[in-house]
């Protein structure tokens, strides 16, 4: 022990700077947790490029959701197959993960068991809902998904070093509606701006007004697919600024039946509230109320007004219950033009007969009725005037559509009927008021009442009631009131739709 002590005394003298030796570590302690940490590193970074890809795969599902959505909305409203077709294609030409974006287009047999990738439906923009459905659709939702599931077709997204955690792939799937903003086969138009110009206008500035116990219902059946479509609702009116609303509904004990109800100004009650729910003709598929939509322009404007200066005039007085008392109760007219017009009170029938040059035109009284019954399969009607006499050289009083006292109106258009080979145009019209006609036309109490065509006084308002069985395939006014125990079933069939594609994103 002397010994050892001596031999370090001896150290520190020779060498007084130095220290001693430390005494070395043989555990390699410091390698175990370099490696441990360098790999915990490495999996950090690895999983970090993973997230990385995967977010850039995600968004790139996203774009050809967003693609395909927006394609397919602009063509929902007139051919849903190819809604469906467009927004696969359309998607189809986007990438993730370097394989094209692939939305099944499996029929919609059932759009709520959500298997489907490409769904019809209804967005409900006072709901900020979308509604799977088929039946007037306004809206297009794209899944656009890759899932291990799909195999092939769509398989789960790869991962790059997933593998060092024991996952390969990763499933995912982004969404997006797409809603055609725009109206297109309405069956209720009113193109008023600004309804007050009309003097026998009583509601001021609201351009459509519905109140009391009604039923407002635009439901009908494509007259070339034959499927089952429902028509819109435009209203013109754009009195924002004059303190009034250009849609006006009043009674909880309506029922509206519409794909959307479109309107230039503002609507009663305010389309954000819940006031709606309770008018909603099918809860499950219900309509959107949509203010500050774009104009519709009249799809008839170019059709020209019969030329009632080369028609003959079969008869100069006004028709009336005496003289279809006279032909033993009914009357049958020729086509022409009858000055005197028509005001039958009472019993009695007229008859029009049809064929494809079939137009009955009436001025002075116009088509007045109360009571009685006026039949034409295959013929116009038109209610118009001379004044000034630059017609016919013979001044005769506007007319004007005031049908009252239950008569029984049924008219079919001479497109309808077969006489001429359109429903678009001229050719569909059954009952039109004149253009420079701006009396009020007056359809009250026709139960049982049918017309198949369009019923057009697109420059003078309308007052309806009663419960006639059809009220025609399209009606077009100035501006409508309605009112009462109302039943206003307009059997729209995708006549004059005016083709307008405009698709927005909403979810």
């Amino acid at each position: 022990m002397q010994t050892k002590v001596n031999s370090l005394r001896t150290y520190r003298r020779r060498y007084p700077n130095r220290a001693p030796a430390p005494k070395r570590c043989r555990s390699g302690i410091a390698l175990v947790w370099s490696a441990v940490v360098l790999g915990v590193m490495v999996l950090m970074l690895g999983l970090s490029i993973d997230w990385g890809k995967i977010a850039w795969n995600v968004h790139q599902l996203q774009n050809a959701a967003d693609a395909g959505a927006l394609a397919g909305a602009q063509l929902v409203k007139y051919d849903q197959a190819g809604a469906i077709q467009l927004a696969h294609d359309i998607a189809f030409e986007n990438v993730a993960d370097q394989l094209p974006v692939d939305a099944a287009t499996t029929p919609q047999t059932n759009p709520l068991s959500g298997n489907e990738e490409i769904i019809l439906g209804r967005w409900v923009r006072q709901e900020r809902r979308f509604y799977p459905t088929t039946a007037g659709a306004n809206a297009v939702k794209v899944i656009a998904k890759r899932q291990e599931a799909l195999g092939a077709r769509a398989p789960a997204l790869n991962l790059l070093f997933g593998h060092m955690a024991g996952v390969d792939t990763v499933d995912a799937d982004r969404y997006a509606t797409a809603w055609s903003r725009l109206s297109s086969g309405a069956g209720i138009i009113c193109l008023a701006d600004d309804p007050s110009v009309y003097p026998d206008w009583r509601d001021g500035d609201t351009e459509m007004r519905a109140s009391g116990k009604f039923i407002i219902d635009v439901r009908g059946v494509d007259a070339w697919t034959k499927a089952p479509i429902i028509g819109d609702i435009q209203v013109n009116g754009a009195s924002m600024s004059l303190n009034e609303p250009a849609l006006s509904v009043d009674g909880e004990a309506g029922e509206i039946w519409a794909g959307e109800i479109n309107v230039v100004g503002w609507a009663d009650p305010v389309p954000d509230t819940s006031s709606w729910q309770s008018l909603y003709g099918d809860p499950a598929a219900p309509f959107s109320v949509n203010p500050e939509a774009p104009t519709m322009i009249d799809p008839l404007v170019d059709v020209a007004p019969p030329d009632v200066s080369t028609m003959p005039v079969p008869i100069t007085a006004t028709i009336d219950r005496g003289m279809v008392a006279a032909a033993g109760g009914e009357l049958t007219l020729e086509r022409g033009y009858y000055p005197g017009g028509i005001d039958l009170t009472g019993g009695g029938t007229i008859v029009l007969p049809g064929g494809p040059d079939a137009v009955y035109a009436f001025a002075g009284a116009g088509l007045a009725f109360n009571g009685g019954a006026l039949i034409g399969d295959g013929v116009m009607v038109y209610v118009t005037g001379d004044p000034d006499g630059s017609k016919t050289g013979v001044p005769t009083p506007n007319g004007e559509i005031r049908l009252r006292g239950n008569p029984q109106i049924e008219l079919t258009s001479r497109g309808d009927a077969g006489y001429l080979p359109n429903l678009s145009g001229g050719d569909g019209i059954a009952l039109w008021q004149d253009r420079d006609n701006d009396r009020m036309a007056t359809i009250l109490g026709t139960p049982g009442s049918f017309i198949q065509g369009v019923i057009y006084c697109g420059y003078n308002p309308m007052e309806v009631g009663g419960n006639a069985a059809q009220m025609g395939t399209q009606l077009i006014a100035g501006a409508l009131r309605s009112h009462g125990n109302l039943t206003l079933r307009i059997a729209y069939d995708g006549r004059n739709a005016v083709v307008a594609r405009l698709s927005v994103l909403v979810e």
